[in-house]
């Protein structure tokens, strides 16, 4: 089996996200069958929320608007009552829409519907299976291989891996603790793109490299080296729906 469409994101950039959503969605002979998401809280439908069980009343295991610092507040758990990442839906309910697929699909894999967004808030790209923490974007994948059972992954979804901001963000706390700037960088750097790409393979081991007509590869680069530094991440209301800075 081929895979059609591949679509990776070192650090989501709606965007451009968005613009190769509609192409793909227009110009492919077959439509986009499904969208599968493997990242960070930027694409974290709720995964979190779940994961850490919060009750609806009284609030618990939530970010509430007064525990808001600053600017430099970086939040461990979810927004209410959005219960994710952000003051609205995140990027990828949106997106499905676009790629004309139902946005539920988009949602939490762990809500028990037809959610197949395995993102959570906090991972980086890997390890593979590691414990203690919130799923990697390696294990993230390994989950998705696991459910699939003796079953092929879909030849005409849309396979998105969009992470890396932790492991930058890890980076650079490494070279404020004195670690040497190029050498951190770069070895952050490396990883993110490796990992990233291993997490799709894992994903989908159908993949061909060398059919290009069937495989779309976006690779934007490490960007959230840069992001962590914007001054952008306290949260006024708005009644939009786009996705924060959040990693």
């Amino acid at each position: 089996m081929k895979l059609r469409h591949a679509l990776v994101l070192v650090q989501s950039f709606f965007l451009a996200a968005c613009f190769l959503g509609a192409t793909l969605h227009t110009a492919t002979a077959a439509p986009i069958s499904g969208l599968f998401i493997f990242g960070d809280s930027l694409s974290d439908p709720g995964n979190n929320a779940i994961l850490l069980n919060p009750p609806p009343s009284p609030p618990n295991n939530v970010t509430l608007p007064s525990d808001i610092t600053g600017n430099s507040f970086i939040p461990t758990f979810p927004y209410a009552p959005s219960y994710q990442y952000s003051n609205g839906n995140v990027w990828a309910y949106q997106f499905a829409t676009m790629l004309g697929l139902p946005s539920a699909v988009a949602g939490p894999v762990l809500g028990g519907g037809i959610g197949s967004n395995f993102a959570f808030g906090g991972a980086t790209t890997g390890p593979v299976n590691n414990v203690g923490s919130v799923p990697s974007l390696l294990t993230q994948a390994a989950n998705f291989v696991a459910a699939l059972g003796p079953a092929s992954a879909p030849a005409n979804a849309l396979y998105v891996v969009a992470g890396g901001g932790n492991n930058a963000r890890q980076a650079m706390t490494a070279i404020a603790g004195g670690a040497d700037p190029t050498a951190t960088i770069g070895g952050a750097g490396h990883a993110i793109l490796a990992t990233s790409m291993v997490a799709l393979t894992m994903s989908v081991p159908e993949i061909d490299p060398a059919g290009c007509s069937s495989v779309v590869a976006l690779v934007i680069g490490v960007l959230g080296l840069i992001e962590r530094r914007r001054p952008t991440r306290a949260r006024a209301p708005a009644t939009h729906r786009s996705p924060t800075s959040l990693c």
